[in-house]
């Protein structure tokens, strides 16, 4: 139930004001009039209040998507169910987790986990005005949760923050791979916070613990996400994965996909598979095709495995992976450094390092098949590793390094910050990736320059001019039933380089005859 907060005389206007609130509320005062009787009824008007007066893209960086009733129900059934003695909220926020887990009669321990003190404070008033029993709420890094031995079993429960990599602190990063090192784990240096909490669970539960989340899907595919499917499908012991289709948008400021998974530690039955139509079809969550966990985890990728049936194969088609390889464009690390207007450039006088890119997928998009180097109002600043003795180049690494460029992600892992990786050579083909329209490809003759919003083929043995032509002919005629790609919030289609690999095609000999 959602809180009309317009309906009530107070409406907060600042988070001090509703951390106030907060505290009257703990304190059982009685606070502003009808907010007790409005958390009775099931709303959490504190949660509400906090989203609309956080904004999204602050919240974004902190990970905080709060998840709607209909999630936290199915997972709080399922999680009462398997019985357990004791519960973890994992990232509580306003304490959705922890009232559910309350009002569906839960009487154990519940230790409740949040960074930020507003949440803390929300948890506890959320509690207190429902007039339910109190939780362990504390403000504390749950990568660093120290739990007590328990007789019984331990549930973790939530939404984990969904915060990426190059967001995470260099003490979050320095943990996860303590904690890696210790259950003899290979960690990605992408892994978001949400992967991140499974690795603290696998470290921190014993065998007969269990588990429920809801996070964002792409780690069912992505390399980072290696880590969280092994855990799953081994020592974490996978019961059930459900995604939710992309048109049920569960999550109304998160432009992606859901997924509900659970598990129970050192259980071998294998898990429950199955694509979800909206929120109220996921109980009961352990319904779906069965699969047994050494055939999951032979999967490198996991989203087929929720398909009703194997993408059809078609006769007398190849995999466009036999003809090209599929590769992403740079990722410069700073794209206000690297990425530069030409004009700008060659008044830098910075010409001679200049290579005109495509820094925007609607380049491709509305180029009909053929991009030239016209087309490029950018151009990519591709220094050598040995720098060049020249004025320009000078102040421009003077320029980066005011910048903090050197300390980014990326750019902190090359050998020499300021030159990018750029050996494949330029792309004969290009391609967009992400879009809600189907993808779009294009020839590269004048052998422009990629930044990493577009992908570039490479043949994998020499095509001629017109075999490449008709490739991409025929690519773009039939890019609207091309199969294999994943879904997000709101029909945003993303094609990472496999699944495009895996595009069914007309062999080599024959893409002539098609077009």
């Amino acid at each position: 139930m959602a809180a009309d907060l317009n309906a009530l005389p107070w409406s907060p206007r600042s988070e001090r004001e509703l951390e106030a609130v907060c505290r009257e509320l703990s304190r059982a005062e009685d606070g502003p009039p009808g907010l007790r009787e409005l958390v009775r009824r099931g709303a959490d008007p504190l949660g509400d209040a906090f989203c609309r007066l956080r904004p999204a893209p602050v919240r974004r960086r902190a990970g905080a998507f709060y998840t709607p009733p209909g999630l936290v129900d199915a997972m709080v059934r399922w999680v009462i169910a398997q019985q357990p003695a004791r519960a973890v909220d994992c990232g509580c926020g306003s304490g959705r987790f922890s009232v559910a887990l309350r009002r569906a009669g839960f009487v154990g321990p519940i230790i409740a986990v949040d960074q930020d003190p507003l949440a803390v404070a929300m948890t506890t008033a959320h509690l207190a005005a429902a007039g339910l029993p109190a939780v362990d709420v504390r403000r504390a890094d749950f990568m660093q949760l120290e739990l007590q031995p328990v007789v019984g079993a331990t549930a973790f429960i939530g939404n984990p923050p969904y915060l990426r990599h190059h967001d995470l602190s260099a003490a979050t990063k320095a943990n996860a791979r303590r904690i890696a090192a210790e259950l003899d784990v290979e960690l990605s240096g992408l892994a978001g916070l949400h992967v991140l909490f499974l690795l603290a669970i696998a470290h921190m539960g014993r065998k007969g613990d269990l588990g429920c989340f809801v996070t964002s899907s792409e780690w069912l595919d992505v390399g980072y996400g290696g880590l969280a499917r092994g855990l799953l499908s081994g020592p974490l012991g996978l019961r059930f994965l459900a995604a939710l289709r992309p048109q049920a948008e569960p999550f109304a400021d998160a432009m992606s996909t859901a997924v509900v998974f659970g598990w129970r530690q050192g259980c071998r039955d294998g898990a429950a598979l199955r694509l979800v139509d909206s929120p109220a079809a996921l109980a009961p969550l352990e319904r779906g095709r069965r699969s047994s966990l050494a055939s999951i985890r032979a999967c490198a990728r996991w989203t087929p495995l929720l398909a009703e049936l194997p993408l059809r194969r078609v006769e007398g088609r190849v995999p466009l992976g036999t003809l090209v390889r599929v590769h992403r464009g740079v990722a410069t690390g700073h794209n206000g450094f690297f990425v530069l207007p030409r004009g700008e450039g060659t008044e830098l006088g910075l010409g001679s390092w200049l290579r005109p890119c495509l820094h925007r997928a609607a380049l491709v998009q509305r180029a009909g098949g053929l991009v030239r180097e016209a087309h490029c109002s950018h151009a990519l600043l591709a220094l050598p590793g040995d720098l060049p003795e020249h004025p320009a180049v000078t102040a421009a690494i003077h320029r980066g390094r005011a910048a903090g460029v050197p300390d980014r992600y990326l750019c902190a892992h090359r050998r020499h910050w300021w030159s990018l990786p750029l050996g494949r050579g330029p792309a004969p083909v290009v391609a967009t990736y992400m879009a809600r329209s189907p993808p779009s490809f294009a020839l590269n003759p004048d052998g422009c320059a990629l930044v990493n919003v577009l992908h570039g083929l490479y043949p994998r043995a020499p095509m001629s001019p017109a075999q490449l032509e008709a490739l991409v002919r025929w690519l773009n005629s039939h890019a609207a039933q091309l199969q294999g790609h994943r879904s997000y919030h709101g029909g945003l289609k993303k094609w990472e380089p496999r699944e495009l690999e895996a595009v069914l095609v007309p062999p080599l000999n024959a893409l002539l005859l098609h077009c």
